[in-house]
């Protein structure tokens, strides 16, 4: 889970400064694709593209930075309450967001990001809730 808090905060941060969340184009080209077909974004709308991923970006890098202290401290030393916190906070995220998604048609964004998320955050989130200390 270390692991993956340094990739998301790395990921957050160069959101932000590239504006986009992938290295490799992909995400958005698929956001070209759903909101401009085969069109060019109006210079407005890049603006705003470039503008949007940085509050982004530097949310998810915020996120994960407090996540990682929680990874960190209170997960590693067995605190029931730590296991809670990122699960409810990975759940509400993907519950909030993918509904977000469906409901917009933006599919991809479940695809691309929702689902590989949660299937990264649920595998070590489900094998060690039995060894938290009861509280």
């Amino acid at each position: 889970m270390i692991v993956l808090c340094a990739i998301s905060i790395l990921q957050g941060v160069g959101s932000a400064i590239a504006a986009s969340p992938d290295p490799f184009g992909i995400y958005s080209g698929y956001l070209q694709s759903f909101f401009w077909g085969d069109a060019e974004p109006s210079p407005a709308a890049e603006s705003f593209r470039r503008f949007i991923f940085a509050p982004l970006g530097g949310t998810l890098a915020g996120y994960f930075v407090l996540l990682l202290f929680i990874v960190v401290y209170p997960f590693q030393q067995r605190e029931r309450w730590a296991h809670t916190a990122i699960t409810a906070g990975i759940l509400t995220w993907f519950f909030v967001d993918s509904s977000m998604t469906v409901y917009h048609g933006a599919w991809f964004n479940l695809y691309l990001v929702n689902l590989p998320t949660l299937a990264l955050w649920s595998a070590p989130l489900i094998f060690t809730r039995r060894f938290m200390d009861r509280e």
